[in-house]
């Protein structure tokens, strides 16, 4: 029943695109674009809060968190540390 009537709507809905006029289907493909571009933004939102939690961090001249970032992002380590490497 349900690939019935998954059918008849894949189906009602290749007939109803055959059917739509240039602005119908102007349309259907500007809606298309919204809502992609919705989500492009609500992702580049959620990126812009975190570096802007980033930039307060690293702003704030917290040196728990400097130390973490220097050691993640220039590879730096301390005398004494054990470094180790592993094969890809």
């Amino acid at each position: 029943m349900t690939v019935l009537a998954f059918a008849l709507v894949i189906g009602g809905g290749m007939y109803f695109a055959d059917h739509l006029s240039g602005e119908d289907v102007e349309y259907v493909r500007l809606v298309d674009d919204y809502r992609l571009l919705a989500g492009q933004t609500e992702e580049i939102r959620h990126e812009c809060t975190r570096l802007e939690a980033e930039q307060k961090a690293l702003v704030s001249r917290d040196t728990t968190y400097l130390e973490k970032v220097i050691r993640q992002e220039m590879d730096y380590v301390r005398p004494n540390d054990v470094v180790v490497y592993f094969r890809d």
